[in-house]
């Protein structure tokens, strides 16, 4: 049987902030999940590697992409920021962005970051250490920049986004066939 490589299938609830009932995210202790210590964000054995982050923490744009529900394919223009080893997203134009609408009813998404097409997923991050680290990164990466209010904006905290890196799709298994051990040769 082939899978492809999703975000996690926990799904959210309306509560009484409004969550959107759509909301997908990673497994259940997604922050726990976080390597914070090391140059690479971790996430479920996957990682961005150090080279994906040193450069989306300098690069100061990137295109996310995303797609509507009939499935029209959309590229916005984002900043990237990284705190602590940690990818964020943040949406310039709050809650109505399309790019982050889009991203909260499917997030599996991508970035495309210096023409390279990243597959990613979108887990929201309204929680209070979240919206400071990435608030941090914004103000050191973007200070001399005059839209740094408006990403500032009580408005705006709330369209926080940790971005991780997609699990790879699983292999196509031929029955009958045992995998090919690591470092053994075709034949």
């Amino acid at each position: 049987m082939e899978s492809t490589a999703k975000c996690a299938d926990l799904t959210g609830t309306v509560s009484d902030d409004k969550k959107p009932a759509s909301l997908r995210r990673h497994h259940a202790a997604n922050v726990a999940q976080l390597d914070m210590g090391a140059t690479s964000a971790k996430v479920d054995g996957v990682t961005f590697g150090d080279s994906d982050l040193d450069r989306l923490a300098t690069i100061r744009e990137i295109e996310v992409e995303t797609h509507s529900n009939a499935g029209e394919v959309h590229r916005t223009i984002v900043w990237p920021l990284v705190r602590d080893g940690v990818v964020y997203l943040r949406s310039f134009h709050g809650p109505a962005g399309r790019w982050y609408r889009e991203a909260l009813a499917d997030p599996d998404i991508a970035l495309v970051i210096a023409g390279r097409r990243v597959p990613v997923c979108a887990v929201p991050a309204p929680d209070d250490a979240s919206v400071e680290a990435c608030s941090a990164a914004l103000r050191e990466k973007y200070r001399r920049s005059y839209s740094l209010a408006a990403m500032l904006a009580p408005a705006t905290l709330p369209t926080t986004l940790r971005i991780e890196p997609a699990p790879a799709p699983a292999r196509k298994q031929v029955p009958g066939r045992e995998p090919a051990s690591v470092g053994s040769k075709a034949r």
